[in-house]
């Protein structure tokens, strides 16, 4: 039966109504690039979320139940993440991954090149396999362009750093959004720190830092500080944990320079966002 030209153009206007209403959900309001430091505990999990709409998931921390968290930050109809970060394969950092791998389409997976044997990371391993899902392991120098003036760079590990532990071999990555920043450490080391400030000097300036090894006395030492220069530190922590995290000497050095902290055991998830040139703390 043919059909009338008329009801074809209805069709079509409605289709193209229905693409337009989409986009304009999945962009952002008011042109913001939102950072949101997940409470998951004792671990590390954080959603990047661009102008555009691109996500980008850094680790998931030590529960398989970090979908939850995620689904407070994504429409009910986006079903994807752009890409997905392991800094290192410790459970605090990768025990959520699989089930946000199995629960969305993820286009592209970026670790550390370490692997482990626990548990939680075999099931992670045996997930990628089955899936099409592109591999990349990070090494410093590598940049990521996410919109046409946010981008994500890659300051370590170096491929020539040979480490027997895993958070010397963090992913670190230093999120750009025009004129805004925020570094982010996964576990890194004080060796790991030195190795950047020698490295890149003056152009690890962010106005975020998201502490290393969750405040630990390991990492956050006042030459990265000095260098880093941030606005606010995040430490991603439970309270009252086995670790003493965050370090008195870490506390200390953070108050000396006049760094605002936040903490997730107290604060709760923890939401940024920036117009390209500066941040909201919007809870």
């Amino acid at each position: 039966m043919q059909k009338n030209p008329l009801v074809l153009i209805l069709l079509g206007c409605i289709s193209v109504i229905l693409c337009v209403f989409f986009v304009g959900l999945h962009r952002n309001k008011d042109d913001v690039l939102q950072v949101v430091f997940l409470d998951v505990g004792q671990g590390d999990s954080i959603l990047i979320t661009t102008v555009t709409g691109k996500q980008i998931l850094i680790d998931g921390g030590a529960y398989p139940d970090v979908d939850v968290s995620i689904s407070r930050y994504m429409p009910f109809y986006d079903r994807s993440i752009d890409v997905v970060i392991a800094t290192h394969p410790d459970l605090d950092h990768i025990g959520g991954l699989t089930t946000v791998l199995k629960r969305y389409t993820v286009s592209l997976f970026m670790y550390s090149g370490l692997h482990s044997g626990i548990s939680a990371y075999q099931q992670l391993t045996q997930t990628l396999i089955r899936s099409d899902i592109t591999i990349v392991t990070a090494e410093a120098g590598q940049t990521m362009y996410l919109d046409d003036d946010t981008y994500m760079e890659v300051l370590s590990p170096h491929s020539s750093v040979s480490a027997s532990d895993a958070n010397e071999k963090s992913v670190v990555v230093r999120l750009v959004y025009g004129t805004s920043s925020v570094l982010l450490t996964g576990d890194a080391s004080k060796f790991n720190e030195y190795d950047m400030v020698s490295v890149y000097k003056n152009n690890l300036e962010s106005d975020i830092l998201k502490l290393g090894h969750h405040g630990s006395k390991t990492s956050s030492s006042s030459l990265f500080l000095d260098a880093i220069k941030p606005q606010h530190a995040i430490v991603s922590a439970s309270c009252d944990n086995r670790f003493g995290h965050p370090n008195e000497d870490v506390i200390e050095r953070l108050v000396k320079r006049g760094i605002n902290i936040l903490n997730t055991c107290t604060e709760g998830d923890i939401v940024f966002e920036s117009n390209g040139e500066s941040w909201v703390l919007k809870k």
